[in-house]
C-alpha cells in the first residue's frame, strides 16, 4: 500500500475486478483508498455486464469512500468523477486522447 496526495492506494498488475478487491478489503482499508490495476480479467458494469479491461492504457480503479457526507451523491460520484478526469487530462495533457465508458 502506498500514499499519494493523502489517499492510500494498491497498484496492482491484474486483478479480477478493482471493486471485487475493494469490497472484499473493506475493513481493512482506509477511507479515501485507491485499488489500481493495470488489466482487470472480470470487471463489472452496470446491470451485471462484463467490462472487459485488458488495455493496460486505460485507467481501471475503484475508490473506497466511507465518509457519509457522500451518501446522497454517491449514485452521481461515478459520473461527475470521470468528467472532472477527462477535463483534467485533456487540459494538462494535450497528447493524450480522452474518452469515457460509461457503466
Amino acid at each position: 500500500m502506498k500514499d499519494l496526495f493523502g489517499y492510500s492506494f494498491d497498484s496492482l498488475q491484474e486483478i479480477d475486478s478493482t471493486n471485487s478487491f475493494a469490497k472484499k478489503h473493506l475493513d481493512e482499508k482506509p477511507d479515501r483508498h485507491i485499488v489500481l490495476a493495470d488489466i482487470q480479467t472480470a470487471g463489472k458494469g452496470r446491470f451485471s455486464r462484463n467490462w472487459v479491461s485488458s488495455n493496460p492504457e486505460n485507467l481501471y480503479f475503484s475508490l473506497i469512500l466511507k465518509s457519509d457526507l457522500l451518501a446522497e451523491a454517491a449514485g452521481c460520484l461515478t459520473q461527475y468523477a470521470s468528467v472532472v478526469l477527462a477535463e483534467t487530462f485533456e487540459k494538462y495533457l494535450e497528447h493524450i486522447q480522452v474518452n469515457i465508458k460509461w457503466p
